[in-house]
């Protein structure tokens, strides 16, 4: 019998290893960049909507750019998506080495960049990664 070979992104360890990078960079921005989260937009609307109760209007901003940088990237991605339109493999793995160049870039900077940049820069990260592989089919691993 001749088992089915699927691509490397449609592994499951692909998969695993997504979920950690988007767990990762979630605590990453939280605990060493101002407490809020990089691909965890949902927490950052939670943040948002305490902060705003409790009158701490310093912090809204920071959460609203988090907020817009996740949009920005989100709609690049769209865009990559369209022109990749006919080629998933192909626009997959575009989409994973622009998220290897940002955390790169990320790793470079960030211990002497303003901590809104390096959560602008992560969240578009998070944008990409959550757009492109969103609807992820993972195989199971033959050994």
């Amino acid at each position: 019998m001749r088992r089915q070979v699927y691509p490397a992104y449609q592994q499951l360890y692909f998969g695993a290893f997504l979920a950690a990078i988007a767990g990762g960079l979630d605590a990453y921005t939280y605990l060493e960049h101002g407490g809020v989260f990089a691909g965890l937009q949902t927490g950052n609307l939670i943040l948002l909507g305490v902060n705003l109760s409790q009158g701490h209007f310093a912090k809204v901003g920071y959460y609203l750019i988090a907020l817009l940088a996740f949009g920005l990237g989100t709609i690049f991605i769209r865009h990559v998506q369209h022109a990749f339109k006919q080629n998933y493999g192909r626009r997959a793995y575009f989409v994973l080495g622009y998220e290897f160049v940002l955390m790169v870039l990320v790793a470079m900077i960030s211990s002497n960049a303003p901590d809104v940049l390096t959560v602008i820069l992560l969240a578009i990260t998070a944008a990409a990664q959550l757009q492109e592989f969103r609807t992820y089919k993972a195989h199971r691993l033959h050994l």
